[in-house]
Formats: structure tokens, C-alpha cells, sequence
């Protein structure tokens, strides 16, 4: 009974937050992870910078430490270029994480990955950096 009392215990305490969005049993479809053309959002890098500083909302009052201020985010754009499911894979905080899905679901659609000349969907990891 110890020894239940002792894993229970730290099973609990062991839990992990991962935050996603969207439909997770589109994983279980092809998704490639590398392609001969990667996904684009926009025409250029420069729309998708634009894009986060107009549309990234953070609650005032946020703590952001000075060490760790980057949200990693893995992404799924479709054969169509739009984002079909997003998961916080290195996170800061619980509000931030929110943040960064909330701005994800607003992103109008990518240009797909193309793998042989065909769209094709895939896996993207994007690092969002919070100043």
C-alpha cells in the first residue's frame, strides 16, 4: 500500500501541460517533416514578423523571464496552406502559451509544402519570441 500511496504520488505531481489546438487525429495521417518546398506564409518573412507583432495579445501583468522568452510551436499546414492543428512544444507560462495558439488559429492561410511538384501537408516549428 506504501509503495501505491509513493507512485500515485508522483505520478501526480509528474504531469506535463502541453497545450495544443486543433484535431490531433489528423497526426495519424502522412505529414511529411522535411520537403523540397517549405510552407510560406505570405510572400515574405517580413509579413509573418508584421503579423505577430500587429496580432500577439499577452494580458498585461505577465511575468516574461529575461532568461526564457520564447514560445516553440509545432504546426501542421495542410495540402490547402491552412494550419489544421498547433501544439505548444516549449512553453513560458500558461498565459503566453495561450497567446501564442490564440495568434496561430488567427493566421490566414500558408502557401503549402511541396514535396514532387504536389502540396503536400507538414510539420512546421515556429519560435515565437515575447519582448
Amino acid at each position: 500500500m506504501k509503495c501505491f500511496l509513493i507512485f500515485l504520488f508522483l505520478f501526480c505531481f509528474n504531469s506535463c501541460f502541453c497545450q495544443f489546438w486543433g484535431d490531433s487525429t489528423i497526426l495519424h495521417q502522412d505529414i511529411f517533416y522535411t520537403v523540397e518546398k517549405n510552407p510560406q506564409f505570405g510572400n515574405s518573412v517580413n509579413e509573418y514578423y508584421k503579423f505577430i507583432a500587429d496580432n500577439l495579445l499577452i494580458e498585461s501583468g505577465t511575468i516574461v523571464s529575461l532568461m526564457k522568452n520564447v514560445v516553440t510551436v509545432k504546426i501542421v499546414v495542410s495540402k490547402s496552406g491552412k494550419i489544421v492543428y498547433a501544439e505548444v512544444t516549449d512553453g513560458i507560462n500558461e498565459t503566453c502559451n495561450r497567446a501564442v495558439l490564440d495568434l496561430i488559429k488567427k493566421m490566414p492561410s500558408w502557401s503549402p509544402g511541396k514535396q514532387n511538384g504536389k502540396p503536400v501537408s507538414c510539420f512546421v516549428n515556429l519560435p515565437i519570441l515575447i519582448i
